[in-house]
């Protein structure tokens, strides 16, 4: 659960989870207008699903290409690197 104005992806952090939106809407900052919220149903830090594909897996996490912020109170499910990392080994 994230409330108002919480990041929950930076850009340019190492990243950590990726999360679907379960309720509630997300800003992506940085996009143009046309493409800045993400709703229910949605993803949101999808790049780590590459992760275990790359050559520096598992050492090094990928970077977030965007920031993430909650728009009013946001239920997500999250996948966390640290589970991804487990079931990939």
């Amino acid at each position: 659960r994230y409330i108002e104005n919480n990041f929950i992806i930076q850009k340019g952090e190492q990243l950590d989870k990726m999360v679907y939106i379960v309720d509630g809407f997300v800003s992506i900052e940085e996009r143009s207008s046309d493409d800045s919220r993400r709703g229910a149903g949605e993803l949101c830090g999808e790049e780590l699903l590459r992760w275990p594909f790359c050559l520096y897996f598992p050492h090094q996490k990928p970077l977030a290409t965007e920031s993430v912020k909650a728009i009013g109170f946001v239920k997500a499910l999250a996948l966390n690197a640290s589970d991804l990392q487990s079931v990939s080994s």
